[in-house]
């Protein structure tokens, strides 16, 4: 997510964020995936800051937590939305 004021700002090119969420979830991701992702955070106005050979954009990791309220917070808006 894009850092706030309290973050810790960690500055990654698209395939390293890639492959810090592949190394956690265990998804196989791709060249087109690197390519997909900077195309959403140029979308999305993530800071980004272009070296010689690559594009570093600023992001906050999330940890497990936030991950997990974000997800029940999502579940259970989807479950309210369903209707029999």
């Amino acid at each position: 997510r894009k850092p706030l004021e309290c973050d810790t700002v960690l500055q990654l090119t698209a395939s390293d964020i890639l492959k810090r969420i592949s190394s956690r979830t265990g998804l196989n991701l791709n060249n087109i995936g690197v390519m997909n992702l900077g195309r959403i955070l140029k979308k999305y106005q993530f800071v980004g800051k272009r070296g010689k050979s690559s594009t570093k954009y600023e992001i906050a990791e999330l940890n497990a937590e936030e991950v997990e309220k974000n997800y029940k917070k999502q579940y259970i808006s989807t479950q309210s939305n369903l209707s029999f």
